[in-house]
């Protein structure tokens, strides 16, 4: 019987290698995908139109023809509750472990996608829906595969990712991709073909089949990391050069950090598909902060302009600590020489004056350790988890 409607309780996600177009040395090949957790959104478009160019000429005024001349690529985007690093480092992050409360290593997170090392950069994204009504996460509904479908999103570059927090709120990130080709596979979950694309033949990456193991909820001692467990730290100097809020009292409220990872198709005379896509720089991470306003120190702002004032760069630290026991720190953001953007004031009749503050910092190369953004957390792998070179090398541990 043919589903009439899916809903998000028959649906679960996963990450693969993308085979051997990626330079990874192995074929895909029987290649059992990563489960992704915590997944509470999803969804992916393709954008046709903006691919399609009219063929037109003199003595007729509709287009005679279409063809497609452009840059066709399919995008997905997801969210999900931030728990241990688990998924950031099966999505290519650099995640170092610590458990202690205390950032390790002097790797930049995002370091495997400056250095375009293939191993991080892209993935193969899966959907799996199981017949309606069931559970995903039910044994019982894998023991017939005929009934799955699955969408498949082959070279899927991460162009955004950011984290939100909030007072109330279940601390979470979203993630963005831009993805090479898009595959509709009915009527199985298993020996489902490479979507990746290998761009200078456009053709497959590679001939191996995934596998989509049975989701569970996970192994992970993490649940969900709770908004009372959240710390933001501004670094020693807690004073603004121009004067305004007093980052060492005032009470945040929300946090949001964004990490774009852009990416600039390149084509060449030859080739259908785009032959590379690098990275957009400069990168420009951002943190934005909505606090009640307790207190504000001196300062002017003519001093941007007279003075050295405002140039001060901070380390601004984000630490999730577990929910149960608040000495384990379960995840970790480290942004490094952040500046401030501006801050804004505000006050409605009878509430709390709050503040608004912006800061960014740009990263540096691939190797740099004075300039980036850097991520902690407890996950440990499991036996033969080999998605993330990290967790084979032993860099996370």
């Amino acid at each position: 019987m043919g589903k009439t409607r899916v809903l998000s309780q028959s649906l679960a996600l996963y990450a693969s290698k993308t085979g051997v177009l990626a330079g990874q040395g192995v074929l895909l090949s029987g290649t059992v995908a990563t489960q992704l957790h915590r997944i509470n959104s999803f969804s992916f478009e393709v954008d046709i139109a903006g691919a399609r160019q009219d063929i037109r000429e003199y003595g007729q005024l509709a287009r005679i023809g279409t063809i497609m001349n452009g840059d066709l690529s399919p995008t997905c985007s997801f969210g999900y509750l931030l728990t241990d690093g688990e998924n950031e480092a099966h999505l290519g992050f650099e995640v170092k472990n610590s458990i202690t409360g205390n950032f390790v290593g002097n790797v930049q997170a995002i370091s495997g996608f400056l250095s375009e090392d293939s191993r991080y950069r892209e993935r193969n994204i899966f959907a799996v829906t199981v017949a309606e009504g069931n559970d995903a996460f039910s044994a019982a509904s894998w023991t017939d595969r005929t009934t799955h479908d699955v969408v498949g999103l082959g070279n899927a570059f991460i162009t955004d990712y950011s984290l939100e927090l909030a007072v109330g709120e279940i601390p979470k990130a979203d993630v963005s991709f831009e993805c090479g080709n898009l595959v509709f596979y009915t009527g199985q979950s298993s020996g489902l073909y490479n979507p990746s694309i290998n761009a200078a033949t456009a053709v497959r990456a590679d001939t191996g089949q995934v596998m989509l193991p049975v989701p569970s909820v996970g192994n992970s001692p993490v649940d969900v990391l709770r908004d009372g467990q959240v710390q933001v730290d501004f670094s020693a100097s807690t004073a603004l050069g121009i004067g305004g809020a007093n980052l060492a009292t005032f009470a945040p409220q929300s946090v949001s950090l964004k990490i774009p990872l852009s990416r600039e198709p390149q084509r060449k005379l030859g080739n259908s598909l785009p032959y590379t896509r690098p990275l957009t720089t400069p990168i420009e991470v951002t943190l934005s902060v909505n606090a009640i306003l307790t207190e504000t120190v001196k300062g002017e702002t003519a001093a941007l302009l007279t003075g050295c004032a405002g140039q001060e760069t901070r380390d601004i630290t984000i630490k999730l600590y577990d929910r149960c026991d608040s000495s384990i720190l379960r995840l970790g953001f480290l942004l490094k020489n952040a500046v401030l953007d501006s801050q804004n004031f505000g006050t409605d009749l009878d509430g709390n004056e709050t503040v608004d503050l912006q800061f960014s910092a740009q990263l540096g190369g691939a190797t740099s350790i004075t300039n980036g953004i850097f991520m902690t957390g407890s996950y440990l792998p499991a036996a033969g988890d080999t998605l993330n070179p990290n967790l084979i090398s032993g860099m996370v541990g």
